[in-house]
């Protein structure tokens, strides 16, 4: 019996079956290919165990801390040439720092990086050396140096190692330790041993630290009782007075006030009789950069040849802005005191006058240490102010003058307002160091 079937299977079409057999070829060799992608441009990277120890930052252990490296953008780098403190501001220029180049990076912005909370901090860098980047400002962390130049970030790079520290001062019981390091040898590769980092990258650590009793906050000098030029100067006589007797009492008198609100003072005399050159070994500039205060007042008797002048004035370095000189006048000129108009109506407020470039005081100018270019006026300053030409830890000095000795009527006058004029210094210092006195 024959049957006819009703369904035949649907013959193949050579064409078509060939076709499917290259596209599953094609789509084999795409997973391949996206599997050898992965493998080399996504997979983590097999580090292998960490055989090294590295320098931490943050609370962090080593791979932590390479990790933070390993994931930050890496920019162009520039190099600088010099860094160094002036009072509680830090200057980083381009060029080798002399007195008679101008600093390349005036007018740029600095960039600091916190890697321990990712926050910025960004400052001018100006010709005034007691306004770039203003430390005290700082919290506690681990910061990155960049320069923003046409909008785009770069790392700043050392010549040289750099390791040297400044400690801010004491305000409500605490200090900040502020750390200049760039060392490529800092920081370790945990997997090889080598250094992480190729060149002398720019780094800030600031940290909280105990108030060192040894390092000074600020620092008085007694004018007189020196013989810088061979006779023992004792500045303005009479029978009644001896400015070096005088300036010496009130500087102490000041100490002690403001060593109420916990700042630590240092006097280049230590007594009223000590004889100190300004100076030399053991001088009144060695003495404060030894101390490593962050500010200086000298406290003079100034003169006029016009005897009917009168008032209290401040000198201070050319290389700064006058604002020191403000703030420390400002509360004479609230209890009205007399304050030195001089010619241009500047309120008692001056920088100190120029020679070869160079601030003319010498106390301004060599406790400046390498910021005011410190043992380069003279020969004998060079010869006699060597340890101060490099140093880093510049001294932010101000000189006071208490009135004019110059004025007939000074004596009076000064032992009249004396209570008021050692109230008004103390607060006016107290400005400066920006912490609030008690009324």
């Amino acid at each position: 019996m024959y049957f006819k079937p009703e369904y035949l299977p649907p013959q193949k079409d050579p064409k078509k079956h060939k076709r499917n057999r290259v596209l599953l070829v094609v789509f084999l060799l795409l997973i391949v290919a996206f599997i050898a992608i992965y493998y080399a441009f996504f997979k983590p990277e097999d580090k292998g165990p960490v055989l090294f120890d590295t320098y931490t930052i943050c609370n962090l252990n080593g791979p932590q801390t390479q990790d933070l490296f390993d994931k930050r953008e890496i920019l162009e780098t520039e190099i600088f040439s010099d860094a160094f403190f002036y009072g509680e501001s830090l200057t980083i220029t381009k060029e080798p720092y002399v007195s008679t180049e101008k600093n390349s990076y005036i007018g740029d912005t600095f960039q600091l990086t916190n890697l321990c909370s990712n926050e910025i901090h960004s400052f001018l860098m100006t010709s005034n050396l007691d306004t770039n980047i203003e430390l005290s400002k700082l919290p506690v962390g681990f910061y990155t140096v960049d320069i923003q130049e046409n909008l785009k970030g770069k790392s700043l790079i050392s010549k040289q190692e750099l390791d040297f520290e400044l400690t801010t001062v004491t305000r409500n019981d605490k200090r900040i330790k502020i750390e200049v390091i760039a060392n490529k040898d800092l920081f370790t590769n945990i997997y090889t041993g080598d250094p992480y980092f190729k060149q002398h990258h720019l780094f800030l650590q600031v940290s909280e630290t105990d108030v060192n009793k040894l390092i000074a906050d600020i620092y008085l000098d007694p004018a007189y009782n020196h013989h810088d030029f061979r006779t023992i100067n004792k500045g303005y006589v009479s029978d009644t007075f001896v400015g070096s007797d005088e300036t010496y009492k009130f500087a102490n008198d000041v100490k002690q006030k403001l060593e109420e609100y916990g700042i630590v003072v240092g006097m280049t005399r230590k007594d009223d009789l000590e004889i100190v050159n300004t100076y030399g070994i053991d001088g009144r500039v060695e003495r404060a950069l030894k101390s490593k205060a962050k500010y200086m007042i000298e406290f003079n008797f100034g003169t006029e040849y016009n005897k009917t002048l009168q008032g209290v004035r401040a000198f201070g370095s050319t290389l700064a802005t006058t604002n020191f000189q403000q703030l420390l006048l400002q509360p004479f000129i609230d209890a009205q005191l007399p304050v030195y108009i001089g010619t241009r109506n500047q309120m008692g407020v001056y920088r100190n006058s120029k020679t070869n470039g160079l601030d003319t005081i010498n106390l301004i100018r060599e406790s400046g240490g390498k910021a005011l270019f410190a043992g380069q006026f003279s020969e004998r300053s060079h010869e006699e102010n060597s340890y101060a030409i490099n140093n880093p830890n510049s001294v932010h000095t101000v000189r006071l003058d208490l009135l004019l000795s110059s004025n007939e009527n000074f004596e009076k006058l000064y032992k009249k307002n004396y209570e008021q004029l050692v109230d008004a210094t103390t607060k006016g210092i107290m400005n400066q160091l920006e912490i609030e006195v008690n009324q």
